[in-house]
């Protein structure tokens, strides 16, 4: 049974790897073949390849596993303990060159799609987006600079902080942004001052700024001793505390041609938050899974158990039973006729019936003791009965309540 669990530890761990320390990384790459690993991991070759590289991990020359196949004999090559970098392999986060190709094919893809449905960028705002409408409205409400103000009301937009002067370009660079979106299938969900793109149910809140400069003022106060001033540059964010990542304005490239980069690095990270999820999901059900067949597995434990110490027990009272009637057997034998003796074979015999459990004899006063504990069963409920059946009677003034002794002298 305990083999039987390590199998499915093993399962585990194939198929919801995310980490992996080196020594286990080596004994899968030389328990089976890479083609293999790669279907079920669904990490491509040339990555598990780029692990083996960098983390020091020998691999199985070619034509091993042919030998393996038809058991001639191999050369397996030792793990490599001394390795200065971390033991601990982040597999769906490994950075290979091959990594970065993906990343660039991704952005052509992107590129070549927003082009097939975009010729050129747009001059001006065409049929905008009612989120783009309410964002408009509230620029024109608001301090340029204010990212702490509140919204008075619930109506959608999206977080901007630029200046007037940006207010045409910010939001005609949004609109074609978000139409991209969803032009690629996606949805875009807008609350009170906050926009998120939602991507497999994965949702990432956006933001769009100006930058500035501080700049010293001429009389400080001691509580506002610098100036904010708008340079021109306009930076998109992913809104995020713990992963904030920033596109903006620079000497090569505006903002607006960065366009297929946001939308392919915000598909990765939904694309990958939303695997992780799943991952989550099935390790949970795994865990499930295991859990109920350790509980199904100690019921049976403990029916078996349960059994045994009911052998050990009607065993132990078994051997009673025959020194109990090696002794009536004696007295039998030795009766003198008196009817003392007589009386008490009696009552031996049906006892010992009684207490035999292969006869289980109804004796008529041991039916209130535990055989196995050979103690008195609870009478509460039967006293009750009697004590509400003798409070309840009704009696006539000259009844009195007649007593059935004969239960009590019997005894």
């Amino acid at each position: 049974m305990i083999l039987y669990y390590v199998f499915i530890f093993l399962d585990l761990k194939l198929n919801l790897m995310k980490t992996i320390s080196r020594k286990e990384f080596y004994d899968l790459v030389w328990s089976k073949p890479i083609s293999k690993i790669s279907k079920e991991t669904n990490i491509k070759e040339s990555i598990i390849r780029g692990i083996c590289q960098t983390y020091k991990i020998p691999l199985p020359i070619n034509g091993y596993w042919s030998k393996v196949q038809f058991g001639k004999e191999v050369e397996v090559f030792p793990f490599v303990e001394e390795f200065d970098g971390s033991d601990v392999i982040d597999l769906y986060h490994f950075e290979t060159a091959e990594n970065e190709i993906i990343r660039k094919e991704q952005v052509e893809v992107i590129e070549e799609f927003i082009n097939e449905k975009l010729p050129n960028y747009p001059t001006k705002l065409e049929n905008p987006l009612e989120v783009i409408l309410q964002t408009k409205k509230m620029l024109t409400k608001k301090d340029w600079y204010s990212y702490y103000q509140e919204t008075t009301d619930d109506t959608p937009n999206v977080s901007v902080e630029v200046s007037p002067i940006m207010f045409d370009r910010s939001l005609l660079f949004l609109d074609t942004l978000l139409k991209q979106f969803i032009n690629r299938g996606h949805n875009i969900e807008s609350k009170r001052g906050s926009t998120k793109i939602i991507i497999q149910k994965q949702s990432i809140p956006i933001r769009l700024r100006e930058s500035y400069n501080r700049v010293k003022k001429s009389n400080p106060k001691s509580f506002d001793s610098e100036d904010k001033v708008v340079n021109g540059i306009l930076c998109f964010q992913i809104d995020e505390s713990y992963n904030r990542i920033e596109w903006k304005d620079s000497n090569s490239s505006k903002l607006e041609d960065k366009i297929p980069n946001i939308i392919a690095k915000i598909e990765d990270i939904c694309y990958k938050r939303h695997r992780e999820e799943l991952e989550r999901v099935r390790e949970k059900v795994r865990k499930e899974e295991i859990y109920h067949l350790i509980q199904a597995r100690k019921k049976v434990i403990e029916i078996h158990l349960s059994k045994f110490n009911k052998l050990l027990r009607e065993t132990a009272r078994h051997k009673k039973i025959m020194d109990m009637r090696a002794y009536i057997d004696s007295l039998k034998k030795y009766e003198n006729g008196s009817p003392e003796m007589k009386e008490w074979i009696e009552w031996a015999t049906s006892a010992t019936n009684w207490y035999d459990p292969l006869v289980k004899f109804d004796h008529p006063y041991l039916k209130d003791i535990d055989r196995d504990t050979l103690s008195i069963k609870t009478l509460d409920s039967e006293i009750e009965n009697w004590y509400n059946s003798y409070n309840t009677h009704d009696y006539g003034e000259d009844n009195e309540w007649d007593l059935n002794m004969e239960f009590m002298t019997e005894y």
